[in-house]
């Protein structure tokens, strides 16, 4: 399928006379049952010469033929109308380049290659697409912090896709936690003092998928001494990381690689771990299993962490630092508990 002929399509879905526009979606909807429609798509989202606006149209509906697919509630076994299946061979190649092509994409096209990630994972993740944690430890592994970044983003959709399910259902969590942890806490140690400008988007979203990883259960691979000091460790650096008083901006103003958002994290992930799974008088009978880890946790990290927290309240109060509303509510959880 000839890319420019489909720019050119996307090109006039945002065209300004009507009729211009309905005709190009018309050849867009003959267009569906067409076998690599998919694959020309993703080759005009990585094209040099084609404009975003083009592209960010491309992406749009990629992001939705894909969701008409791939989604979950569909009986794609039984479907007999062949406008919305997508052939082997586009999907093997989606498998095989969504991640390289969004190492490249600018964050408008990003947003919609993650929406379009996370739908296939809710639906092929492991059974059908057993490679997907392969690519993305090659890419955490990178020397390249943008394609690191993109490993982590892509490992953060699956892990949004079992952390609300069962106990039963989540043994592919279970196992990226206890396989791909380990170098996720070694890639946020080298990014502490680092100043590429992704450093701190590369530590938020670490934090971010270990606070959604324990949102059910805490793994077992977490929960021993060596990995909690690790992690534990990190999360203090970065609540005692000083914000400057020029970033007490609202937060709405704030730019997107602010410091507070990775703090924001770990103190998210430090009150998950005390509340949830940490404090023995918080912990419901039924979670027995925690015990122990409650009675270590309470004994050897709580008074570094409480120590952590006043010091920070105390630089808060005296207008030494900055917190966010969010870190301030998150302060007077923990001192409630």
């Amino acid at each position: 399928m000839d890319t420019m002929e489909l720019a050119s399509l996307f090109e006039a879905t945002y065209h300004h006379d009507v009729q211009v526009r309905k005709q190009a979606e018309q050849r867009l909807g003959q267009l569906e049952g067409n076998p690599h429609l998919l694959t020309a798509i993703m080759h005009l989202l990585k094209a040099n010469n084609v404009p975003l606006a083009t592209q960010q149209a491309a992406a749009i509906y990629f992001k939705n033929r894909v969701r008409r697919y791939w989604d979950i509630s569909s009986d794609r076994e039984n479907n007999a109308n062949i406008e919305q299946q997508i052939s082997n061979e586009d999907q093997a190649f989606l498998k095989r380049e969504i991640l390289s092509l969004l190492v490249h994409a600018p964050n408008a096209i990003q947003v919609q290659l993650t929406s379009s990630l996370n739908c296939v994972l809710a639906t092929d993740f492991p059974e059908k697409w057993p490679e997907f944690i392969h690519q993305v430890v090659q890419l955490i592994q990178s020397a390249n912090s943008q394609a690191v970044y993109t490993g982590l983003i892509s490992l953060l959709e699956v892990i949004k896709v079992y952390r609300f399910r069962s106990l039963k259902r989540r043994g592919p969590l279970t196992e990226i936690v206890e396989v791909v942890f380990p170098q996720l806490q070694k890639v946020a140690e080298a990014h502490l003092e680092s100043t590429d400008p992704l450093a701190i988007p590369i530590i938020k979203t670490i934090f971010k998928s270990y606070a959604l990883a324990i949102q059910a259960e805490l793994p077992t691979s977490l929960q021993n001494n060596e990995s909690l000091v690790g992690w534990g460790t990190l999360f203090i650096k970065l609540v005692e990381r000083p914000i400057p008083l020029d970033e007490s901006l609202d937060e709405d103003e704030q730019a997107q690689l602010s410091v507070w958002k990775s703090k924001k994290w770990a103190y998210h992930c430090i009150n998950k771990l005390f509340s949830r799974y940490g404090n023995p008088s918080l912990l419901p009978t039924k979670q027995n299993q925690y015990q122990a880890f409650a009675k270590t946790f309470i004994l050897h990290f709580i008074p570094q962490i409480f120590q952590a927290y006043i010091g920070q309240t105390t630089l808060y109060v005296s207008k030494q630092a900055w917190m966010s509303p969010k870190i301030r509510y998150f302060t007077a959880a923990f001192f409630s508990d």
